[in-house]
């Protein structure tokens, strides 16, 4: 067969423009979401490391704690903000997670720090390995 070839492109334009992945995930483990009551008056960003207040609600992780906000649970889908009262937020309960792409407080630094974090959880906490040429 002979022919030729139609350019299927022409009379269209397009802006090409450059794709930069978020890194969320740092792993393949099933990714778990679900929703939980963030605390009545608080705001956090999405991505945020959760913990639970002494009354079930959530709150931003605190790492200098010496309650059961020094213990992390989950992190948030969105940001979220409560006014007065409680509401459930969606939240990431399972999954392999980028520590870069996650908000944590100022003294959590290291990979090793921020795995310490969710121990005895089902998220885990990784890196994206680099990248060979």
């Amino acid at each position: 067969m002979s022919g030729t070839i139609r350019d299927v492109t022409a009379g269209f334009s397009s802006s090409e423009g450059t794709f930069t992945p978020d890194n969320l995930f740092a792993g393949s483990a099933e990714v778990v979401t679900t929703t939980l009551p963030l605390a009545a008056s608080t705001a956090i960003a999405a991505r945020t490391v959760l913990a639970l207040n002494t009354s079930g609600y959530l709150v931003a992780y605190d790492d200098t704690a010496v309650d059961s906000k020094a213990t992390a649970v989950c992190i948030s889908v969105e940001a979220a903000a409560s006014s007065g009262s409680v509401r459930e937020i969606p939240v990431y309960v399972g999954g392999c997670f980028n520590h870069e792409a996650l908000v944590w407080p100022a003294g959590a630094n290291t990979l090793a720090e921020r795995r310490a974090a969710f121990q005895r959880t089902n998220i885990v906490i990784d890196k994206i390995p680099a990248v060979r040429s």
